[in-house]
């Protein structure tokens, strides 16, 4: 079976500390270039994931607020928002 894409959690799991360890760029680079979508998820504002794709070249979805929130950085969308009301 071939994947088609994974989530991959930002803290403590792609992030060490608040520093992005150049190979695990390049894994996410490798999976990307097989065709692979590599979203990045986190309990944290979207903001946070979508700078840290930026700096790896991956602009696949977003999942954000542990999960309240997915968004397309591509287009700027929700496609998923069920976070509290202001």
């Amino acid at each position: 079976m071939k994947y088609k894409a994974f989530a991959l959690d930002l803290d403590g799991t792609l992030l060490v500390g608040e520093e992005l360890p150049a190979d695990n760029i390049k894994a996410l680079q490798r999976a990307k270039a097989q065709g692979i979508e590599v979203m990045l998820a986190t309990a944290r504002w979207s903001q946070i994931a979508e700078r840290t794709a930026q700096l790896m070249g991956i602009s696949d979805l977003v999942i954000a607020c542990s999960g309240a929130q997915v968004r397309d950085p591509k287009t700027g969308v929700d496609i998923f928002d069920h976070r509290r009301p202001a």
